[in-house]
């Protein structure tokens, strides 16, 4: 039997290398992933907690999640007792001087921004830096999803990465979450199954719901 000749021996043995160094990764991944996110949790935990003052726990929900934007590393739901009050988005977005990490607030009941945080930055100090960030007012407390910001004038680069953030939180909230509109319409064909009910309640943010398969549930 021939033996390989040296370079296709090599190259074999680079690619199975390769392949048990990518499963590895991946197995040190699956069991260290949840460990970096409660530490991520505990790091963003005070703006959290300065977003919705009033919330008792907050949860990291991201792996609830599929397919979503490659900018939310992130998601967070805050809880009154135990109901969800609010979702909460770590988003990352980028250009040409460098990424904006936020933390950006949305009010599950009233489809409103609650405010953005910024976590850091590595734009240009003056302009883009995460303490000139936080102290500009881009009015998104209390406005609808389809906000458009107050831009900063000195630096249009990193207010075009804020409203890019803005714009993938509100996009991911109206994917998941229904909106005022999306619920009066539900409700009403929930309507011409029980049209003898007094009254329909959502149970969903009382339940642990694997996959995000349910949309919703509720209960007469």
């Amino acid at each position: 039997m021939s033996k390989l000749p040296k370079p296709l021996h090599y190259s074999l043995l680079l690619i199975i290398l390769g392949i048990i160094v990518g499963a590895l990764l991946s197995l040190v991944n699956m069991f260290t992933a949840p460990y970096i996110r409660e530490n991520k949790l505990k790091v963003v935990r005070p703006m959290l907690e300065e977003l919705v003052s009033n919330a008792d726990k907050f949860e990291v929900v991201t792996d609830q999640y599929k397919n979503i934007d490659k900018s939310i590393q992130d998601v967070y739901v805050a809880y009154v007792g135990e109901n969800q009050t609010a979702v909460l988005l770590y988003v990352v977005t980028s250009n040409q001087y460098g990424d904006i990490e936020s933390l950006i607030g949305i009010d599950i009941t009233t489809n409103k921004f609650i405010n953005i945080k910024f976590i850091a930055s590595s734009q240009t100090k003056g302009f883009g830096d995460v303490d000139t960030l936080n102290k500009h007012d881009f009015k998104i407390q209390g406005a609808d999803l389809d906000v458009e910001i107050d831009a900063y004038a000195k630096a249009s680069f990193s207010s075009k990465s804020v409203q890019d953030a803005i714009n993938i939180a509100a996009q991911f909230y109206r994917n998941n979450f229904k909106t005022g509109e999306q619920v009066d319409e539900f409700l009403e064909e929930i309507k011409t199954i029980l049209p003898d009910a007094v009254k329909y309640q959502s149970i969903k943010g009382n339940l642990t719901i694997d996959n995000n398969q349910i949309v919703d549930i509720y209960k007469d």
